[in-house]
């Protein structure tokens, strides 16, 4: 779980400071939707019983690397937390937790035998130690790596359960604002969009050591595990998460 430096907020002691936290909040969040206004979204169920095939790996400085036609790489998502996973020439299994969006992989051991120079293998074990977050979008499974901030693409694989995706992530946060997570990736790079009301605004993803980290200009949602904060020019809170 992420941990963020406790700010005292006077707001919970003073009835009239937190409405009008709340207020400025939403109207920050009023005045950035004209240029970042977007549409549909989804966050995603259990990956329990899924089956995925690698198609891409996008780093963040756009390199693209993608399996030769005689490579395969998949993951199976077993419901009892077990990963299969198959690497190029190579099988393993290793362990897997789901919370929200939220997704880390367990070690993973694998067989030894020695795949061709070119392989993707070792680059793509090593991206999945490093996966923290995960969304579903056009029947596409995208995994969000910690600190390099990789993108890793798979569709559907043959023999794996179809996954159905639900409402966003909730956050609740200290002002008693409530904001409505969508995660999405796009052609340029991860977003998210946030839900406060009837105001939306699209953050694009930043270079972050840990978590996922989210900006805008001056706003920004930087999220780990469970709890977030969420920083405007008003200031900064913490939020919690409270659904997936």
């Amino acid at each position: 779980m992420r941990e963020f430096t406790t700010v005292q907020n006077p707001s919970r002691s003073i009835p009239g400071l937190r409405l009008g936290l709340y207020v400025t909040v939403a109207m920050v969040l009023l005045s950035l939707l004209s240029a970042c206004v977007s549409q549909g979204s989804s966050n995603s169920s259990s990956l329990a019983g899924s089956r995925w095939q690698l198609l891409q790996i996008q780093s963040m400085n756009d390199e693209v690397f993608t399996p030769l036609g005689v490579e395969i790489y998949t993951l199976e998502f077993q419901a009892d937390g077990r990963l299969l996973v198959r690497a190029d020439c190579n099988r393993g299994q290793g362990s897997w937790q789901q919370e929200g969006s939220g997704l880390t992989l367990g070690q993973v051991a694998v067989t030894r035998a020695m795949c061709r120079p070119q392989s993707l293998q070792a680059r793509f074990l090593r991206e999945l130690s490093a996966v923290r977050s995960f969304v579903l979008e056009d029947g596409k499974l995208y995994l969000a790596t910690m600190a390099d901030g990789a993108i890793l693409e798979f569709g559907p694989a043959a023999g794996g359960a179809v996954v159905s995706t639900v409402t966003p992530a909730v956050y609740d946060c200290e002002s008693g604002l409530r904001l409505e997570v969508n995660f999405r990736p796009q052609e340029s790079g991860r977003s998210v969009e946030l839900v406060a009301g009837d105001s939306r605004l699209t953050l694009s993803q930043q270079r972050a050591a840990s978590g996922a980290r989210y900006a805008n200009g001056e706003t920004e949602f930087w999220e780990r595990g469970a709890q977030a904060s969420f920083s405007t020019p008003a200031g900064r809170q913490l939020c919690q998460r409270i659904s997936a």
